[in-house]
């Protein structure tokens, strides 16, 4: 098959309607991708099929040569969701000038923003060519074909960034820096708040909310801000790695105040080789942005900022201009898309930079079985990304036959049953009545069956929506390198541990998560296992096959513990941490119920005695050919709605979802009968 690098569109537009608003607007505002002039009236920018079409002048500054420069501006983008990631070009374009007005350099900032959450600020930082003496400003909607969307744009400026910042009579001057532990500027979450716990954000910088209002800066190098006179608190995390930093000062008036805080790091030898990252991350695919100019420099920045190691993004846009994804260390970056068929589950591509070429049948076909074939054959991993969504117990088989119930996992257990390798995102963020319990329940039954399977964890958040921020639930994987074949390969292999906080190693005889032990004989296995957490731990907990064999209560704020298990027969082992719930740790992603406090999961060791397998857990086999049967009949129900609408999928995509579908239950029946 042909490899692809994304997911075909196949949009259906009202073409007349389009057209005829347009020209409407057209004759409202004949300049209408002119840029305001000194009054700051607001300007409306449309789609035009080519960058010519879409100016008719631009506006011009003054900059001095060699200078980092802010363009600032707000904007209200309005229109439908199906133009999203549709423009050939969106946003702003910038044309340094020498004295004699020829161009020296061109620069761009494109979004896929298709709604904000009304006016919202923007802003474009770059710096200034040698003999660059003007810029000229466009801003412009680019697309061959019409489309259902266009933004506004008022109160543009230019500021020097180099230059002496203006203070107000009554305020001082904060400016500060958070160090990596080589002294160098890097990109971390800052709290800043006063003695009364009110809270402040500079300008260019990203807010969230998690143990109160929280920022990114868009650089970190442009940590300044006026200040009223008073007493504050800077303090700035990186992850779960890092030691949290802070310092208190007092502000004056017209006076500056310069903070430094810089990180020691404490990844010691137990965790060197573990790489943590958040699988399922976003931009726009939802309105309501409240940074619609946004991009993916950016997010790479915010995930740097949280400490993760590796980000395969999860979305369709355009790589800004001049930058380099990453394929080693130290921060890998990557630009995929999930892949969302409700029926079937929505998955996320780890380590995966092409696919295949698939027909494709609405939610039918092609199952994640095509997908999840194709990573494991380019070294790549693949995630269940919110797998539970709405089950609920007592009801998963009605839920589950029912295609209207989005977002479940139907088929985890079916690609388990027909060998394929995947992890189960068991921290994540489900609906607002998640029930925890059931999923890690069923994944202790797919486990006592003799599958293999790791554990992940992942946000689901939408970085333009300003909530809370990403990597507050994460994967741990274990690598020799920090590539993504060796992130892949621990995907693939269950070589992880999923956590909102706590750091977890767990080793049965030198043998880590994924990995198997082999004993001739039953008898005793000694158990290692270290947690620790930057917000202090409760206990760890042993799990092998199904039942809580131990359970070791922290010791001044961590578990560092070697444990005799007695093994009477082959199966698997586990551990879990928990700790007491803190500000900065994400226990309710954006409001969805998950766990209380802090919580990390390893995944298994798996122990072989004397060549015998696991003998199989008849209930829950049981379960899982009532759970085929209940995804048998989602399937015929949104076959027999295709056929209804006039899109009946071909026989031969029924005959081999069938024939998987019969063979997982097959193999689910042998395991019921013990076999």
């Amino acid at each position: 098959m042909q490899d692809r690098k994304t997911k075909s569109w196949r949009p259906h537009l009202n073409w007349n309607r389009l057209r005829v608003a347009c020209f409407l607007l057209l004759l409202v505002c004949p300049s209408l991708s002119s840029l305001a002039a000194a009054d700051d009236s607001a300007i409306t920018v449309v789609p035009a099929s080519s960058l010519e079409d879409a100016a008719d002048s631009a506006l011009e500054f003054p900059v001095t040569p060699e200078q980092h420069h802010a363009l600032t501006w707000t904007m209200l983008v309005t229109g439908e969701k199906r133009w999203r990631f549709r423009a050939e070009f969106a946003g702003v374009i910038l044309t340094c000038k020498d004295r004699d007005g020829d161009a020296l350099k061109t620069l761009r900032r494109h979004t896929s923003c298709w709604q904000s959450d009304g006016w919202r600020p923007a802003c474009f930082l770059f710096r200034t060519p040698p003999e660059a003496v003007t810029v000229a400003v466009q801003f412009a909607i680019v697309s061959s074909e019409a489309l259902p969307g266009w933004f506004e744009i008022r109160g543009v400026r230019l500021q020097d960034l180099e230059a002496p910042p203006r203070l107000p009579d009554d305020a001082g001057l904060l400016t500060f820096t958070i160090r990596d532990p080589s002294g160098d500027a890097t990109p971390a979450r800052i709290y800043l708040r006063d003695e009364k716990e009110k809270s402040y954000v500079p300008d260019f910088a990203f807010t969230y909310e998690l143990g109160g209002t929280c920022f990114h800066l868009q650089d970190p190098r442009l940590g300044r801000m006026a200040l009223p006179p008073g007493r504050y608190e800077l303090a700035a995390m990186k992850g779960f790695d890092y030691e949290p930093v802070s310092a208190q000062f007092s502000v004056a008036a017209r006076a500056k105040v310069n903070i430094d805080l810089e990180f020691a790091r404490h990844r010691d030898r137990a965790f060197r080789d573990w790489k943590s990252g958040d699988h399922h991350t976003h931009l726009f695919r939802h309105g309501g942005s409240v940074y619609p100019m946004m991009d993916l420099e950016d997010v790479f920045t915010v995930a740097q900022g949280e400490g993760l190691d590796y980000l395969p993004f999860m979305g369709e846009d355009r790589i800004p201009e001049g930058l380099t994804l990453s394929d080693a260390g130290p921060f890998l970056a990557s630009v995929t898309e999930e892949l969302t068929r409700d029926l079937w589950g929505h998955i996320c591509p780890v380590g995966v930079s092409s696919w295949p070429v698939f027909e494709e049948y609405d939610n039918a076909w092609p199952m994640n079985f095509e997908w999840i074939q194709a990573a494991n054959q380019r070294r790549g991993g693949i995630a269940y990304a919110h797998p539970y969504g709405p089950l609920r117990d007592k009801r998963e088989l009605e839920i589950l036959a029912d295609t209207e119930s989005g977002l479940i996992a139907r088929e985890y257990p079916i690609d388990l049953a027909l060998g394929l390798p995947c992890t189960l995102d068991i921290l994540a963020k489900e609906d607002a009545q998640g029930d925890f319990a059931i999923k890690l329940r069923d994944y202790m039954r797919l486990l006592n069956l003799g599958f293999r399977s790791g554990v992940s964890g992942s946000t689901d958040f939408h970085l333009d929506q300003g909530r809370q921020p990403i990597g507050g639930i994460r994967t741990y994987c274990h690598v020799r390198e920090l590539t993504w074949p060796e992130i892949g390969r621990a995907y693939r292999e269950g070589r992880t541990f999923a956590t909102n906080g706590p750091l977890l190693r767990f080793e049965v005889q030198d043998c880590l998560p994924g990995e198997s032990l082999r004993l001739h004989q039953p008898g005793k296995v000694t158990c290692h296992v270290f947690a620790r957490s930057l917000w202090g731990m409760d206990k760890v907990q042993l799990w092998m096959n199904g039942r809580l064999v131990s359970e070791v209560p922290a010791t001044e704020g961590a578990v560092r513990q070697r444990l005799d298990v007695d093994v009477e027969r082959s199966g698997w082992v586990l551990a879990i941490a928990t700790g007491p719930a803190a500000g900065p740790v994400m226990s309710k992603p954006e409001g969805k119920p998950m766990v209380d406090g802090q919580y990390a999961i390893t995944s298994p060791v798996y122990i072989e005695v004397a060549h015998q397998p696991l003998p199989p857990d008849p209930e829950a086999a049981a379960y899982f050919v009532a759970w085929t049967d209940a995804v048998k009949a989602a399937f015929d129900s949104e076959c027999a709605q295709m056929t209804a609408n006039g899109s009946a999928p071909p026989d031969k995509v029924r005959a081999v979802v069938e024939a998987r579908l019969a063979q997982a239950r097959t193999v689910f029946e042998a395991k019921a009968s013990g076999r």
